[in-house]
């Protein structure tokens, strides 16, 4: 089978569900930000040491590309963001500020060393996708065997979470690497 189909050449699109929709439609936009936030980790993870770090990245990608399914139309739930992965989200994020024995103290610049300037940039990308799935969220179906409440609110708070995480995983990637943060 080749990759191309010349389908979309007039600038439509098949959703997951069947449904043909214009490429610049809001929900495209969605499910294309979040494919670049997934592309943007795979680039944080080519700047990232930690083994363990590298697996819950991975992880990320897993749920995010759950994400971006629902939001192209299916609604089968494999690997949607749970209360769980938000759980483990807020974990990290608290156990990085216990290991940098500095809570949150302010806005910084984005920058530092190259796998914090990512991580910024990684941040920047998922405040987008909360964003723009905001705007359609209450209009798309719910993940199989869950409310139309709990997709949403699960999808949005992920996206949420991910951006505080990705905001003190910079942090901590200019604390490892013994970078200064410039202050506001």
């Amino acid at each position: 089978m080749k990759i191309y189909t010349r389908r979309g050449d007039g600038g439509s699109t098949h959703l997951a569900n069947g449904q043909r929709i214009a490429k610049c439609d809001t929900q495209v936009e969605v499910y294309g930000t979040v494919d670049e936030l997934i592309s943007h980790i795979g680039l944080l993870r080519t700047e990232v040491d930690n083994p363990a770090d590298n697996v819950l990245l991975i992880d990320i990608q897993r749920t995010l590309f759950g994400l971006g399914a629902w939001v192209s139309g299916w609604n089968g739930g494999n690997n949607f963001p749970t209360a769980t992965h938000i759980q483990q989200l807020e974990a990290w994020i608290d156990t990085a500020e216990e290991e940098r024995g500095r809570p949150f103290s302010g806005f910084i610049l984005p920058g530092g060393c190259r796998a914090a300037a990512q991580a910024h940039v990684t941040r920047t990308v998922a405040r987008r996708a909360e964003r723009l799935l905001c705007a359609i969220a209450n209009n798309l179906p719910p993940i199989e065997g869950q409310s139309p409440e709990n997709t949403r609110q699960m999808g949005l708070a992920y996206l949420n979470r991910l951006s505080d995480f990705f905001f003190v995983f910079a942090k901590k990637m200019n604390y490892l690497s013994d970078t200064d943060e410039i202050k506001l």
